[in-house]
């Protein structure tokens, strides 16, 4: 069984400016981040359970819930966490 994800238009233009800010730095890394966010709303789509509620799910009226994602890398002069959430 699938179930909907459903990403805000701020979400997208972050990740997009956050591959586009990778992708002039190291495009390997970049493709790896995209590849990750893949699949995790492939696993939050499957098994939207096996994640935890959000932070935010009591201010909301229907169940929100999160996975959160990254990689860590270091370049030069530059250190990076990426993830899905944001707080």
């Amino acid at each position: 069984m699938s179930f909907q994800v459903e990403i805000t238009e701020t979400a997208y233009r972050d990740l997009d400016q956050i591959l586009s800010w990778l992708s002039e730095r190291s495009p390997d890394v970049a493709a790896r981040l995209s590849t990750q966010f893949d699949k995790a709303l492939s696993r939050l789509e499957s098994f939207p359970l096996s994640c935890g509620l959000a932070y935010e799910n009591s201010l909301v009226g229907e169940e929100l819930r999160h996975l959160l994602f990254g990689i860590r890398l270091t370049l030069p002069d530059c250190r990076l966490a990426v993830s899905e959430a944001h707080q």
